[in-house]
């Protein structure tokens, strides 16, 4: 019996793959993850592909038979980076973008195809809907909610990805209730353990 769902990647009981519908985007977005955060369960890139029929995703570097464009950035905060709310494109680009832990991300920013490419960031518009992971500063979202950002900065139209997003609640409320399970079982083993001999 298969543990994990194949179209989330998520436990069976947990599975996200109804907040998964396609959204059309002309934004070609490509995923790129460090392996260490291809072994973790509170990812949250694989979700955000799974929705986006025109997405790319890799570990450890750029898919080796991406063709060459002109108008590819990376979505980070790197000093100097291009606002997306002040930039305007000819045509759809397309963005690349990291995915792991912030020390992780910065990594792979340095890999050289990736390190030569022009940086692009947004201002965000809403609080972070994902506590799972506190970032190192306020202003930064998870790999799922950064896209969602960058792409209505460059498309409009927010409405298009509530449904999306409502999988990071998904994962919160799986995330709280283990915690209120397990917090039960430890109560109760330590109710077993002292219970006085009769």
């Amino acid at each position: 019996m298969l543990r994990d769902c194949l179209g989330c990647r998520r436990p069976h009981p947990c599975c996200l793959c109804e907040y998964l519908a396609p959204i059309e985007t002309g934004v070609e977005v490509v995923f790129v993850q460090h392996e260490r955060e291809a072994k973790r369960r509170i990812g949250t890139a694989w979700i955000a592909h799974r929705a986006l029929p025109g997405s790319r995703f890799s570990v450890g570097d750029l898919p080796g038979d991406l063709p060459e464009r002109p108008d590819t950035y990376l979505l980070f905060p790197a000093p100097g980076a291009e606002d997306l709310g002040r930039r305007r494109f000819e045509r759809p680009p397309r963005l690349v973008v990291p995915d792991g832990t912030w020390s992780q991300a910065r990594k792979l920013v340095q890999l050289p195809a990736l390190a030569t490419l022009p940086c692009v960031r947004f201002d965000p518009t809403a609080a972070s809907r994902f506590p799972l992971r506190v970032p190192p500063r306020p202003d930064l979202r998870s790999t799922l909610e950064s896209v969602v950002e960058a792409l209505v900065a460059m498309e409009g139209r927010p409405e298009r990805f509530e449904r999306l997003l409502g999988a990071l609640g998904a994962m919160v409320a799986v995330r709280d209730a283990r915690r209120v399970e397990n917090g039960a079982g430890a109560r109760h083993r330590h109710r077993r353990r002292t219970r006085p001999a009769v």
